[in-house]
């Protein structure tokens, strides 16, 4: 699981910042570059917005206290996760 974090964490952001993310980062600059050419990703950012954004708007429940739940605050009219995060069930649930 974590090699396949890592490819995909190097493909949407690039090289750089997934080895300061990800460990397991071998692939080179120009390997990269030569993966773009084959496998254009015009159209990527929109596309993943409105499946996240999807998630946010029909199945609000299970993007709380997910990296998913970012679009919904963003891009999701009427989205909230304020007092559904797990900071809020911790709070609220475990005595001091």
């Amino acid at each position: 699981m974590a090699l396949c974090n890592a490819g995909v964490f190097t493909e949407l952001f690039g090289i750089d910042i997934a080895k300061q993310r990800v460990a397991n980062v071998h692939v080179t600059q120009a390997e990269l570059d030569e993966i773009a050419k084959e496998y254009p990703r015009e159209g990527l950012r929109g596309y993943l917005r409105e499946i996240l954004c999807g998630f946010c708007r029909e199945k609000p429940d299970v993007t709380y206290g997910t990296w998913v739940s970012g679009f919904g605050e963003r891009f999701v009219e009427g989205y909230s996760s304020k007092g559904k995060e797990i900071v809020d069930l911790m709070e609220a649930v475990i005595t001091p």
